[in-house]
């Protein structure tokens, strides 16, 4: 499991965080929180969703179960 600090800045909405020494500069969208271990059908289903509301179906592996079919 990776650590990491980050510091958020209300007012310039500018996000940076610090994850094992290196430096992300960068947005994020989209955050989601569960309160147990996802397997791996609800990983995949929630990585379809996403890559499907954000236009990112390009960026998913082949053979991912919804690189060409939107999940409902």
């Amino acid at each position: 499991m990776n650590s990491f600090s980050s510091s958020y800045n209300l007012r310039s909405k500018h996000r940076t965080t610090y994850n094992n020494n290196n430096i992300f500069h960068g947005s994020i969208r989209e955050i989601l929180i569960y309160n147990n271990c996802l397997g791996l059908s609800d990983r995949q289903r929630i990585e379809g969703y996403l890559s499907w509301k954000w236009r990112l179906t390009s960026n998913l592996p082949t053979g991912h179960p919804f690189i060409t079919t939107q999940p409902t």
